[in-house]
């Protein structure tokens, strides 16, 4: 039984692939907690990585549809449930919404991050989604704590100069694990090309195949997965309408939509991390949320690589509701 108060971080994952691909990353597994709060019908999973003591939890999948309010639940339960818990990673499968800027491809990674002039990194919307009319932004939420913006610079620094370790991280796991790797390996590129691309893509960011599709000018292999920083969109549904994205994307400069990590900021001070597996004006591309889910628990995985636990612990307990 692992004593509850040694965990300071949590790690919230939407749907059972994102829970096993956050699993598959820890160094190691410590059992179950030593107790649970009343009412708290949460599953957990306690480890580690590197110097860190990580939970992490999931959401019930019936409630996966409910987005923001079935996500606050969850995470009141895990704070009564492990007091010391301080910053959250709200880790998981994002679409992406490239721009002139941007180009955004399945199986890259968006981290929530903010300009200097926004208080918050998150636009929260309720699903107001008016096509031919103003976005209407309802707020924008908190920034990251300290401790996780510090980390992210740093990290953001060392892929600049010494390149990124997803792909590595990646590959331990599977072989690690490796009557998974069918499953979470990388998919095609055929698979990848064969996705529609979003409609505004400049001409370098997409080209068509001639058989209504699009298809993307090759990366070099340093660049296969590129990692994205910036304003990601969370609301009750995810946006489907292909204009209105784009015009809301391009607005706000938002990079990435998603369902879960709006409210998770009013109750856990957290990062969205957000592996990319599909583009808003298309289907989800079944063939790669398992491989994005990974992408963006092997990124979460390198941030608290170069996080130091007493950083952690400076920060304030969050507030129980």
């Amino acid at each position: 039984m692992a004593a509850n108060g040694r965990y300071a971080i949590g790690w919230i994952c939407a749907v059972a692939t994102e829970f096993v691909a956050a699993r598959l990353v820890l160094d190691a597994e410590h059992g179950q907690p030593q107790y649970l709060a009343p009412c708290d019908t949460n599953q957990y999973c306690l480890g580690s990585i590197g110097d860190h003591n990580v939970v992490i939890t999931v959401l019930p999948e019936a409630r996966y549809r409910h987005g923001t309010s079935a996500a606050a639940t969850v995470v009141t339960n895990m704070l009564n449930s492990f007091p010391n818990v301080r910053i959250g990673l709200a880790v998981g499968l994002g679409v992406g919404a490239s721009n002139e800027t941007k180009d955004i491809r399945l199986g890259d990674i968006v981290v929530s991050t903010s300009r200097a002039d926004e208080n918050g990194d998150l636009h929260y919307d309720c699903g107001k989604f008016l096509q031919n009319k103003p976005f209407e932004r309802a707020r924008m939420l908190h920034r990251s704590p300290t401790v996780l913006r510090t980390a992210i610079a740093g990290l953001r620094a060392d892929h600049e100069i010494n390149g990124h370790l997803i792909e590595e991280v990646i590959e331990d796991t599977l072989t690690k694990y490796s009557n998974l790797r069918r499953k979470y390996g990388r998919p095609s590129e055929e698979s990848e090309s064969h996705h529609i691309r979003p409609d505004h893509c400049t001409e370098g960011c997409a080209l068509p195949t001639g058989d209504g599709f699009l298809t993307s000018p090759d990366r070099d292999e340093d660049d296969r997965i590129m990692i994205h920083y910036g304003t990601i969109n969370s609301s009750n549904r995810l946006m489907r309408d292909a204009k209105t994205r784009d015009r809301v994307s391009t607005e706000e400069n938002i990079l990435c939509f998603e369902k879960e990590a709006a409210l998770l900021m009013d109750l856990l001070p957290c990062v969205a991390i957000r592996g990319i597996c599909g583009y808003s004006n298309s289907p989800p591309n079944q063939d790669w949320q398992r491989y994005a889910a990974l992408v963006a628990a092997a990124y979460a995985k390198e941030l608290l690589l170069v996080m130091v636990p007493r950083s952690v612990e400076g920060e304030d307990r969050a507030q129980r509701h």
